[in-house]
């Protein structure tokens, strides 16, 4: 099941990627078009965050605290997420051109959708943890890892290399 199945499973509505295509002047398929690409790099990415030597706990704060049924696009906290997941907002502008290249849009448009695009990441991660009862990083890192690992194979590095593989491969 791709991310934005599951996430629309986990209580995003139509309206909130409706929504999300006004604030950002795409249409609502295309929306659903950056958020398929965009919310596994994001998942990989607080993956990365937990596996290093970085403290965590601000991102597993804020994980705990995103819920995906308020369907509220809380840019703020967007935008403190993504300070988590990309590091800088050159990393976010360098990601943004990457997915618009990528998809042939403009890469302002998805740079506005970053910072609502990764609070209904930390909302899924939070619905799935809730639901595991986990309730502490190691947890929070198996539910990434089942996510990532979309062969059920035990290892994520393939299933990585593969979503590296298609987001640099330019759509025809």
């Amino acid at each position: 099941m791709d991310i934005l199945n599951l996430l629309l499973k986990s209580g995003l509505g139509d309206n909130t990627i409706n929504q999300m295509a006004q604030k950002s002047g795409l249409s609502s398929d295309d929306v659903s078009s950056v958020i398929s690409k965009i919310a596994p790099i994001f998942m990989q990415k607080a993956n990365e965050n937990f596996k290093s030597d970085a403290d965590s706990s601000g991102l597993i704060d804020i994980i705990t605290h995103t819920n995906l049924q308020n369907n509220e696009l809380d840019v703020k906290k967007g935008n403190e997420l993504l300070g988590f997941l990309t590091g800088s907002k050159d990393n976010s502008r360098a990601l943004a051109n990457e997915v618009g290249s990528s998809l042939g849009l403009d890469a302002n448009a998805i740079k506005s959708l970053l910072p609502m695009i990764a609070p209904l990441v930390a909302g899924l991660l939070n619905k799935q943890v809730s639901s595991s009862s986990a309730s502490n990083s190691n947890d929070l890192m198996s539910v990434m890892i089942s996510f990532l690992d979309k062969n059920k194979d035990g290892s994520i590095l393939d299933d990585v290399l593969k979503m590296a593989g298609n987001f640099f491969t330019k759509r025809s």
